[in-house]
């Protein structure tokens, strides 16, 4: 049953217990039941809070209708499903004939009975929709959100590089280059490669996806069941704003499983680590040049996926290259002849993977270990051939790749492996030394392996399961909460579309409410309190992100003394403010890192620089020789002849080209010009220490610039059927900033901006550009804060908005809420905050018809033709069409229809358009200017009062023997003043600034703002 109000209106409770609008049932409510509303209950500076918009415990009768929706609620011998469910929420909302106020959910309380078994009443308490959304999601994590699960795709190179362009969901996914513990860099160092090289390359494995957040902020409506509207999220630059999806370590979570794989952990899967066993007295072994030998180190450190064998053996679940690293310890002496020409030798090594086929151990991959063999080739270059007793202790990382063998796809699967090491010499056939691995049973030697580079390949790319986590999960509310901190969003319930909300930016909202009259509303008969806003202030507000626990947010913030990004507001006008505020989202921000090796100059432009061709005609093995230069960077570089590499092209310095080893020569081909390099690469980089180790994050959300030229980079990847590194020479471009070289009119994610990594550092950050109108308003002086009570109409209400702008006793202000609006009589409790906002005047001015009449020449137009009408205050124009028929003598006039609904006060212009010649017509306005039209129609409201700005001082006269008299002008120009003994302390009436005047020496400081 409706119930009336006394103001003429019938509302409904009505509510849904399931979810289905065809379903509802309309409550019974007591007719004296007092109902009351509010539409914004935050506090003043309770900045990016939430507000709540209604929550109030009620009473209904127990009436049959209401007794047949709560079910039996009250028996304890009856079970469910035949009882109301009072662990679960029942939508519900009060409808005042298509007016939706507090659409929410309903909860029940308790039930009232009397003699036992007559059910007298039901304590219920109403949720209204904000209150509602808040609850709904405060519970589940981003993780939870499963509609997401329509951006799953396969895991591929494929899909990586279509993102980059769109190709990928029409954009909604796009996977970025982010360094997440892989260390990645250019320029191979002594014991590793750079992504610049094919031994070193990404793996596909190595991307996360990033998702555009308004698909998120979608998602997260749309499962629970609400929707919204917003100009806001449709502007076009969210379609660049992005969220990495990081919630594991180094690499995605893949649902191996829905592609009918086993499910594998790439965070440990193929990673283990072995070693000679300590006190072993097989440890030390004699190794000679020309044989192989299976790796027999059986101290097993490492194999947390448990994929080796005690026997050291291993299988994959997929055709892959193997990634790792290998330590050597081993002693060299001299033994046997000294060859002329070349002295003694040093070994060389090849780490060898053997695969069990057909019963036998067959070598399937040769790697050179090139930076062990360069050093020992350095050596026996620094001793000049001749090989001295030496002890050597050298680790490097190894790559497989392909050897121009039989096995394009690296290791095969479901395929016994093991390792072995292959000894050779640096010049084909000299092996005059002797070598011993592990001399005196040391331990020092290991082979790890810590990448199973196509593991990830073919997967399924599980989108929710990759939601950011950080510690302990990302609420959806706390997602909600930090878009909304970031852009000062106002979020509040649509009065006519249930379960919708209303999401703008504070900056355009409250430019677009009407100016009301409230002087009719207010109850001048009941106190009025106002307060200067500034005494309400905080000293210090602080906008930022969470500060995250990862390396490179926590060594900046050391380095600088402050958080990443964060801006800093402190109060230095009002002596009285207090305290801290902090305004922090549950997003992270931190720096792009430059990647190390990038931006390499390539100024090194001598004619020194010089083209060689390398042959290679011993038909000896990959390794047989090799070629040390100085190339035209002023880098020491080698080249390895042998095997399948036999004829080579580089530049170097001239005459910089030492070769070691037999059939190899080179030829000058000529002047060589060294590549120029493209700019330095900065990308994300989340890893927990210096070494880079992986770590999990807070959401991080970047702008999507689009490809940025860079140095070549590969990545490895299947491809058809062999295993291939591809070349690429632009990366996707991840920025705190927008647009592919950003500018000083770029938008940012920063509520404070720091220095760009490319491009200029925009003007605008999320302070300037969405807080700082606001906070200037708080901190005004002349702001006050106006308390007082009001009856509205219950019509009136239904209109009312909160950024409605009050009109006020000749003054407007700010609508900051209306709280306890009682339903019955509109009895509530108003709060006003002014002045206004200076622009919000001329955006909430109501448009309104106005009429022109303007004379024409004496002309008759022979064709279509139209006069401009333009904007007395602005660039905008109307026009108005004339037909061919229309004809005007000298002093005849037309008058603009009433149907132009004009927002401000227009004129028309001296300019035509058509082919025909205007030139002897003339135009004359209507009115004098645009202020007479404005005042014609729309009248001033009567001024407000002058601004008195006064201050009651402090007279400080206790230092003095003499007393000090004062005096000034008050705020209706009377003359004030007063005495001040000596040795005392007095205070002054309120004093019109820049009137006061003392004698003596007194110290006079301001005592409070009047």
């Amino acid at each position: 049953m409706g119930v009336n109000s006394t103001q003429g209106f019938k509302y409904k409770l009505v509510a849904f217990p399931d979810y289905n609008l065809a379903n509802s049932i309309i409550l019974d409510l007591f007719k004296d039941e007092e109902i009351k509303l509010s539409n914004n209950i935050t506090g003043l500076f309770d900045l990016g809070v939430l507000p709540s918009d209604f929550t109030r415990t009620i009473t209904l009768p127990g009436s049959k209708i209401n007794n047949h929706f709560f079910e039996f609620v009250y028996d304890i011998s009856v079970e469910d499903p035949y009882t109301f469910a009072t662990n679960q929420k029942v939508p519900c909302y009060l409808d005042f004939d298509g007016i939706y106020l507090s659409n929410g959910y309903i909860q029940l309380n308790k039930v009232n009975i009397y003699q036992n078994k007559f059910i007298d009443s039901y304590e219920v308490t109403i949720y209204g929709g904000l209150s509602s959304f808040g609850r709904d999601l405060k519970t589940y994590f981003l993780s939870d959100l499963t509609s997401l699960a329509e951006f799953n795709h396969t895991a591929s190179i494929e899909n990586i590089t279509g993102s980059w362009t769109g190709e990928l969901f029409s954009g909604s996914i796009v996977y970025p280059m982010i360094d997440y513990g892989q260390r990645l860099r250019y320029t191979p160092t002594d014991t590793n490669s750079g992504i610049d090289s094919e031994t070193g390359a990404m793996c596909v494995q190595d991307f996360k996806p990033a998702i555009r957040v308004k698909e998120v902020w979608d998602a997260i409506f749309t499962e629970f069941g609400y929707t919204y509207t917003s100009d806001f999220f449709n502007e076009a630059w969210w379609d660049d704003v992005y969220m990495v999806c990081n919630k594991a370590l180094r690499y995605p979570i893949f649902d191996s499983a829905s592609n009918g794989t086993s499910s594998v952990d790439l965070e440990t899967y193929g990673d283990f680590t072995f070693s000679p066993a300590s006190g072993s007295s097989a440890i030390s072994q004699s190794m000679y040049p020309g044989y192989s030998y299976p790796l027999s180190w059986y101290n097993i450190t490492k194999n947390p996926s448990g994929i080796l064998s005690s026997s050291l053996e291993f299988n994959l679940d997929m055709d892959s290259n193997l990634r790792g690293e290998i330590n050597l310890n081993f002693v060299i002496a001299p033994s046997g002849s000294f060859v002329i020409g070349y002295g003694y030798g040093v070994p060389q090594f090849n780490l060898i993977i053997e695969a069990y086929i057909t019963g036998t151990w067959i070598a399937i991959s040769t790697i050179p270990l090139d930076t062990i063999n360069t050093r020992m080739a350095q050596v026996n270059a620094y001793n000049s051939g001749s090989t001295k007793t030496e002890q050597f202790d050298l680790v490097q990382q190894w790559n497989q790749v392909w050897d121009g063998g039989v096995f394009i796809n690296g290791s095969p699967k479901d395929t016994q492996l093991r390792f072995a090491l292959e000894v050779d010499t640096l010049d084909f056939g000299i092996d005059n030394f002797t070598l011993r691995m592990n001399p005196g049973d040391t331990a020092k030697a290991y082979l790890s392996v810590n990448k199973i580079n196509q593991a990830g390949e073919g997967l399924i790319m599980d989108i929710p399961s990759n939601m950011p986590f950080g510690t302990s999960g990302i609420l959806l509310i706390d997602f909600i909460t930090a878009i909304q901190k970031k852009f000062n969003l106002v979020i509040y319930p649509d009065k006519t579309e249930l379960y919708n909300f209303i999401v703008e930016p504070f900056n355009t909202w409250y430019k677009d409410g009407s100016i009301i009259d409230f002087n009719r509303y207010i109850n001048l008969n009941d106190k009025i309190e106002a307060t200067p806003a500034n005494n309400l202030a905080f000293n210090k507000l602080n906008f930022g992100d969470t500060l995250d626990t990862d390396y490179i947010s926590q060594q900046f913030a050391k380095a600088a003394n402050r958080e990443y990004g964060k801006s800093y507001y402190v109060d230095y006008q009002n002596y009285f403010s207090q305290g801290e505020y902090t305004v922090k989202s549950s997003f992270a921000s931190s720096p792009l890192i430059y990647l190390d090796g990038t931006g390499v100059s390539g100024s090194y432009t001598s004619s020194a620089c010089t083209e060689y061709n390398l042959q290679y005609t011993g038909g000896g093995p990959a390794s047989s020789s090799v070629a040390f230069y100085i190339d035209c960077y002023a880098a020491f570089q080698y080249q390895w002849m042998g095997g399948a590499v036999v004829d080579v092209n580089f530049c170097a310095d001239k005459d910089s080209v030492t070769i070691y080893g037999f059939d190899t020569t080179y030829t000058i081909v000529g002047p060589c010009i060294p590549e120029t390099f493209a700019d330095k690469i900065y990308i994300p980089t989340f890893i927990s220490s210096i070494t880079y180790q992986p770590t999990t994050t807070l959401p991080h959300i970047y702008f999507y610039n689009g490809l940025l030229n860079c140095q070549r980079w590969y990545i490895e990847s299947q491809q058809a059927l062999a295993i291939t590194a591809t070349e690429f020479t632009s990366f996707p471009y991840f920025d705190n900033y927008q647009g592919n070289l950003p500018s000083v009119n770029s938008k940012s994610l920063l509520f404070n901006n720091e220095n760009a990594s490319y491009g200029t550092t925009p003007t605008e950050s999320l302070y300037s550009e969405y807080w700082s109108t606001y906070v200037d308003l708080l901190y005004n002086p002349r702001t006050r804060l106006f308390d007082c009570s009001a009856i509205i109409p219950l019509a009136d209400y239904f209109k009312l908005n909160l950024n409605d702008i009050v009109e006020w006793r000749g003054n407007y202000y700010h609508l900051r809420a209306i709280n306890d609006y009682n339903l019955s009589n509109g009895e509530c409790k108003l709060q006003l905050l002014g002045p206004v906002i200076r622009d919000v005047i001329a955006n909430v001015l109501p448009e309104f018809s106005c009429d022109f009449n303007f004379d024409i020449g004496t002309y008759t137009p022979a064709e279509s033709a139209s006069f401009t009408i333009a904007e007395c205050f602005g660039t905008s124009s109307k026009n108005i069409s004339f037909t061919s028929s229309l004809s005007m003598s000298i002093g005849e006039s037309f008058t603009l229809s009433s149907s132009y609904a004009l927002p401000d006060c227009w004129y028309v212009s001296s300019s035509y358009s058509g082919a025909l010649d205007f030139s002897n017509v003339s135009v004359s306005q209507s009115f004098a200017d645009c202020s007479e039209c404005s005042a014609s129609l729309h009248p001033a409201p009567p001024p407000p009062p002058p601004v008195c700005e006064s201050t009651q001082w402090k007279i400080d006269n206790s230092a003095s023997g003499l007393g000090s008299f004062y005096g000034g002008l008050d705020c209706d120009d009377n003359n004030v003043g007063g005495y001040v003994d000596a040795y005392n302390i007095g205070f002054t009436v309120c004093i019109k600034d820049g009137t006061l005047t003392t004698t003596g020496f007194p110290v006079v400081t301001v005592d409070a703002i009047c």
